[in-house]
């Protein structure tokens, strides 16, 4: 008798932790999702060109302020070389809907980066200090996104192993299809001091940041997305690098070559039904059983898996601030649509 196979259908849901929690240091130390640990630049950053004592979007924050902080802790993008010579960062019509009318490509470095800055409120610390405490948004936006890297051979191992210990393939394949528009982010949540209670601290440099979001298959079967909290608060100035994968631009703080894309309890089904089909019997041939296995690791380990190749960290140059959805500035009206807009106003923290 084959085991139950795991539902394909089914969509992580990553845990959202409480931010005030996070700050308080009251939630477990996320991981980066390998066991390793990320990497931090330190490096100056040109000044955002905002002008003070403005406050285009309605948030109660200065715009020159939201700027600085965003320069502060912005990621090092490393972004794979080998992308198609048309594809890269996108920049879009001041219109409700994505329009693309630029592209970074060939290659896209450095990349374009639109942020967000948010006040979420006051929290207090480990120290019983209260701070204030903001979500920094790092949208990494592509024009397209070309489906994972595999071959047909691949996509028929895939199709014959499926079949053969019962689960649907074509579930899997159809979240990593190649389709327009590639809509990628990474957040910070950051926090500091406040001058007096109740009053949000305007000093970009006494921030520090207290986790990290990273984005990668959002939504899908194949949902790669993870939070980092470091052991100590990061401060201002220290950026994380961050890894985007090649054609799938998933997000990632450490280098995701070959990184497996399917999820574990599926690895582990399939490897358990080969042997169980042998322990029982119902496979007698030990070449075809050794073969089952071997395809396996194929599949698992060399088809359907993230691709990535090191040419460098950048700062994103433009950094563009978006506002807030409903008040949207620097022409980006395209936060309203409908596949961004989720990003924006679904919590992280």
């Amino acid at each position: 008798m084959r085991q139950a196979a795991p539902d394909l259908k089914a969509v992580p849901e990553p845990a959202v932790p409480s931010w005030k929690d996070v700050v308080g240091g009251k939630a477990g130390k996320g991981s980066a999702g390998s066991g390793a640990t990320p990497r931090f630049t330190t490096q100056a950053v040109a000044g955002p060109r905002f002008s003070l004592a403005a406050d285009g979007d309605a948030d109660g924050l200065d715009d020159g302020f939201e700027g600085a902080v965003a320069d502060a802790f912005t990621p090092v993008y490393h972004v794979s070389a080998n992308e198609r010579p048309l594809t890269g960062f996108a920049r879009f019509a001041d219109a409700p809907t994505q329009s693309v009318v630029a592209v970074r490509s060939n290659p896209p470095v450095p990349p374009t980066s639109h942020f967000r800055v948010v006040p979420l409120g006051f929290a207090t610390n480990g120290a019983g200090q209260q701070v204030s405490v903001l979500r920094l948004d790092y949208l990494t936006l592509w024009n397209w996104d070309d489906g994972l890297d595999i071959t047909t051979a691949c996509r028929a191992d895939l199709i014959f192993v499926g079949g053969f210990i019962g689960f649907n393939a074509s579930l899997l394949l159809e979240g990593l299809q190649a389709h327009a528009i590639d809509n990628e982010r990474s957040a910070a949540l950051v926090a500091a001091p406040v001058p007096a209670p109740g009053v949000f601290n305007t000093d970009p440099a006494a921030y520090s940041a207290y986790s990290y979001y990273t984005a990668g298959h959002e939504g899908t079967f194949t949902d790669t997305s993870a939070y980092f909290v470091p052991s100590q608060p990061v401060p201002a100035g220290g950026h994380i690098n961050l890894a985007l994968s090649r054609a799938k631009h998933a997000t990632y703080t450490f280098n995701p070559d070959f990184l497996p894309l399917l999820p574990g309890s599926l690895i582990s089904f399939a490897y358990a039904t080969v042997d169980l089909l042998w322990i029982s019997g119902q496979i007698q041939d030990p070449l075809l059983y050794l073969a089952l296995l071997a395809l396996l690791d194929g599949v698992f380990f060399a088809c359907f898996v993230e691709h990535f190749t090191e040419m460098g960290g950048f700062i994103a140059d433009p950094r563009i601030n978006v506002g807030e959805p409903g008040r949207p500035i620097n022409g980006s009206s395209f936060i309203a649509d409908g596949r961004l807009a989720p990003k924006l106003t679904v919590p992280l923290w």
